[in-house]
């Protein structure tokens, strides 16, 4: 037997799952396991600063957190907090999809396939969830 887990439009349910199985469910989406550590995440390949979860969002002040980011909320950086390696690179028209290693976790960026740099295979890179992008969600 079936539970209804989220109503709202679809956008609403895009932008603001209220948990990881709709996060998946609707769209594709990275899920990082972290823990709140001194007012800040930390989740394999570094630590996420609370400015980039969405005001609405619940942040315990410690202990264990999920944080859900849209590949396209992810953006390379120089300055980006998470640390990894770029494992593959698939372009797809408008899109190129990077996949980088965060330590075990792996999380996909949708970059512009144009007017950015798109790394290389193996290349070390820095990615950053977009300013109130990512979402704490109930596991």
């Amino acid at each position: 037997s079936g539970k209804i887990a989220q109503i709202g439009t679809p956008r609403e349910i895009y932008r603001k799952p209220v948990n990881s199985f709709v996060a998946d469910f609707i769209g594709e989406t990275n899920l990082l396991e972290g823990t709140v550590v001194g007012g800040n995440i930390q989740v394999a390949g570094g630590t996420v600063d609370t400015s980039a979860i969405a005001a609405d969002c619940d942040i315990p002040k410690s202990g264990a957190v999920t944080i859900a980011v849209r590949p396209e909320d992810l953006e390379v950086r120089a300055d980006g907090p998470l640390k990894g390696t770029v494992r593959d690179v698939i372009f797809t028209g408008g899109l190129v999809r990077v996949y980088v290693a965060l330590g075990d976790t792996e999380v996909v960026a949708a970059l512009p396939s144009h007017g950015v740099a798109i790394p290389d295979r193996g290349a070390a890179v820095n990615l950053a969830p977009l300013s109130g992008s990512a979402r704490t969600v109930n596991a």
